[in-house]
Parts: structure tokens; sequence; C-alpha cells
């Protein structure tokens, strides 16, 4: 990963300052090279971390050959040599192997419609010296991050809100929505965070800033993807889309594999590293670097690295462990709040803290299964709905007086007044966002100081 940064004022000049000290509280995103373009009212910073092209050619701020437009990026496209062959047939020519150079040319022919052709995650910041407008960019699924907060006057951006918080001028008061947000999921969710003025720049999503006179900026923002609706081709047979899934997962994984470091997995035995594992052994024509978790606990169903080692010894990688004690677990707090910049309440982040540091002393790039159980359908709220669909009576039934009045008496554990709870929503879309509710609405009026209560209760009314 690396980290970008940027303010843009229409009414005064850019502050070096300011994007130096940026740049450095994102040093740990990009610890291979550091770049700013301040002019005017812009400023861009970029802190690198080397994937592709390992040379001095990939240093950030990169402009086009004729310097009109630069950019900062973080992220990685895994489509850029087939976009570039495209482009030189269109004329243009390239000096280095990376992709940055390719997404420029690619702004520079197609303007945002290039995002269209982009394959891959990103945050991307293009600077049109010419026109004096800023093109802004995240990738479909939301991958990498990307902060912004705007007033009318200037534009703050970076990778992570602890750089924005470098500006004196930025205001910090806390967001009612993102408090509620957080009390209720356990995160912020975007566009919100938990301060008021920073706002996440959601998926599939881009945003023009342009002088509007008088010391103004303008802000636009354009969707420029959704998730596609599955075409009705029929049912083909399991075969079919097992062929198709396997086809995509392998193409993926390559694609990922392009690298100029070392590449590796994290692996903890389940059915999605392991068949990431399998296709990378497949491909990779070293030992696969792997990397498991474990606890020291003599409570078996907390570890998985007996599940992790299986897979490592029938694949013949290069397997690497670590075994958190309560102790690493507490050293690592500190680090882990400062690095999210706002609360966040998944203990998994802890050990996968650990074991990230663990593999960067051995590979720069990891794989992991994340977002396959979403996709995939692999926990336990999509067998409920899918029992719910063929069922449509149960939310009636369950949301009578007589149940909903045994669970605010505390009738049964935790999780079955959560199932039971959220099975007595009829609509389906309240229902699925209430299988992650950490803190019920009741539940936050009480937890929460009078003033903030009112406040969150205002957002529904």
């Amino acid at each position: 990963m690396c980290g970008i940064v940027g303010k843009y004022s229409a009414a005064r000049p850019a502050d070096p300052t300011l994007i130096g000290e940026m740049c450095s509280l994102t040093s740990h995103r990009g610890p291979d090279d550091e770049g700013r373009l301040v002019e005017g009212g812009l400023g861009l910073g970029h802190r690198r971390l080397s994937i592709l092209d390992l040379s001095s050619a990939g240093h950030q701020p990169m402009a086009t050959p004729d310097k009109r437009f630069w950019t900062t990026y973080n992220g990685e496209i895994y489509n850029f040599w087939d976009i570039r062959r495209e482009l030189e047939g269109k004329g243009h020519s390239f000096h280095t192997r990376t992709d940055t150079e390719a997404i420029l040319a690619a702004y520079r022919q197609w303007g945002p419609a290039c995002l269209d052709r982009l394959n891959g995650m990103f945050a991307i910041a293009i600077w049109d010296r010419q026109e004096r407008t800023l093109f802004l960019a995240r990738d479909r699924m939301g991958i990498k991050p990307l902060y912004y907060a705007f007033d009318g006057e200037s534009l703050l951006f970076g990778s992570e809100i602890k750089a924005m918080l470098a500006d004196p001028e930025l205001r910090r008061d806390l967001s009612p929505r993102g408090m509620r947000n957080f009390f209720s999921f356990g995160h912020s969710v975007a566009p919100d965070t938990i301060f008021e003025s920073v706002k996440k720049l959601q998926p599939g999503r881009y945003m023009i800033c342009r002088p509007a006179g008088q010391g103004r900026l303008n802000l636009s923002i354009h969707q420029y993807w959704t998730t596609p609706k599955p075409e009705a081709k029929g049912d083909r047979g399991e075969q079919y889309y097992v062929g198709q899934v396997r086809e995509l997962l392998e193409r993926s994984v390559r694609r990922r594999m392009l690298a100029d470091v070392p590449v590796g997995v994290f692996l903890s035995g389940g059915i999605d590293s392991s068949t990431i594992t399998a296709l990378m052994a497949a491909i990779s024509e070293k030992p696969v670097e792997t990397f498991s978790v474990g606890f020291a606990s003599a409570d078996d169903e907390y570890t998985e690295l007996d599940d992790a080692r299986r897979i490592a010894r029938l694949f013949n990688t290069n397997h690497h462990e670590l075994i958190a004690e309560p102790s690493h677990v507490v050293n690592a707090v500190e680090d882990v709040i400062y690095q999210y910049d706002e609360p966040f309440a998944d203990a998994a982040s802890l050990p996968t803290y650990l074991l990230s540091k663990m593999a960067r002393e051995h590979v720069t790039v990891v794989l992991s299964g994340e977002g396959a159980d979403e996709v995939f359908g692999g926990y336990r709220r999509y067998v409920v709905e899918k029992y719910l669909a063929r069922t449509p009576w149960l939310p009636v039934l369950v949301s009578n007086g007589l149940v909903q009045s045994a669970l605010r008496t505390g009738v049964g554990s935790s999780r079955t007044k959560r199932l039971m709870r959220g099975v007595g929503v009829r609509d389906r879309v309240a229902r699925y966002g209430g299988w992650f509710e950490v803190f019920t609405p009741d539940m936050q009026a009480d937890l929460l100081a009078d003033v903030w209560a009112e406040r969150v209760a205002d957002l529904d009314s």
C-alpha cells in the first residue's frame, strides 16, 4: 500500500510544511520513497511502497510528458499492461514499468471514463494543471481508503484521517451519525466517519473539484459503477458454475502475483485461504510463503494452526506461524488504535495486525481469503435469510407481543436474543442490517449521555 495526501484551496497558496507533515503521518504506508508537488493553491504528497518497477522511475507525484497531468496514487491495476498496449496503439509512449504511468495516460486519453477500464484496487488523485481541476476516485469495492473534507473554500484528502488531522483548520467535532453507526455496527459507515467534517468517498465513485470563482471551489461526486444484476440465463448445472468460479479465481490470483517483490498468503486452513494457497502453489515457480496465527490457549476451539499446517504440508509452502500471547495483544493495542484513527470494534484486528507485522519480515504483499464469506454465503445470517424467504409468515409470528416481551425480560442467550430480534423484523433490508447490530437503539439511549442520546435520536426524526 501507499499513502496519498493533498489539499486544494481556491483562496490561499498551499502550505509545503502541511503537505510534508501529512506525508510523515502516512510514512508507515510507504517506507520506500516520498514525493510532493506544491504549486499555487494545490499540494499533493505521496509515500511509496514499491511493488512494480522498484526504480526511481516510479516516483510520485508522477506527471505526463507534457507536465499537464500529475497523480498521487495508491493501489494496483492488474490489467495495466493491456491498457498500456491499447494506449500505445493510440500514440502514447511509456518510460516506466509502473501502473501509475498507465493510469495517467488513460486519464489523458479518456478522462473519468478511464475508470471503466481499470481492473484493480485504487485511490487516485489527478491534478489537471491546465484546467486547475482535481480528480479523485476510489475503486469499485472500496478496498483502498480515501477520506476527504470540503468546506467550499478548500478540499483536504488523505489515505488516513490522521494525515488530515495535521491541518489545524480541520474541525474535530464528533459526528452523531458516526457515533450511532459505531455503537450499532462497531464501525463507521460510508460516507460518514466519527468526525462531522471528514467523509469517505464511497466505493465506485469519483469526484471533481474545480474553481467556482471568488475564492470558492465546486465539488461534484459521481457514481461510475454499481453491483451488476445477474443475467437470467437459467440453471446451467453445477459443473458449469464450478468451472466459472475456478477460472475467475485462477485469473484473479495470477494477476495479484504480478509484482517485483515477494508475495505471500495469510493461511487459516479454511476453504478460502486454502484455495488461494493451492492456486498460488500451482502458479509459482518457488514455494509459497504462508503465514498463520494461533493463540496460547488450551482451548482448541480458538486456534486454526493444525488446519493451516496440513494445508502448508500438502502444498509444500514455506510456512510461518505466530503464537499470540496475551502480552503481544496488549502491547499491540495502542498501535492498532493509532492506525485505525476512529473507533473500530473488531477484535480480529489485533491478531491480524500481529500477523501482518510478522509477514512483513518475509514478504511485501500478501493475499487473503477476506470477503469470500460475503460472496459465497458463508455466514449463518445467509442461512437464516434463505429460510425466511421460504417462510414469510415467520417474521409476523415472531414480532408478536409475547415473543418481544420475552426478549426484553432476558429469556435466552444473547445470540438467541439477536436471532429472534432479527427474525422479527419484517422489512428485509432493515432485518439484514440488524444482523450486524451491536447495541440496539434502546441500549444506546441508556449508554450515551442525554445530550448525545438526543442528537442520535434526532437522526431518525
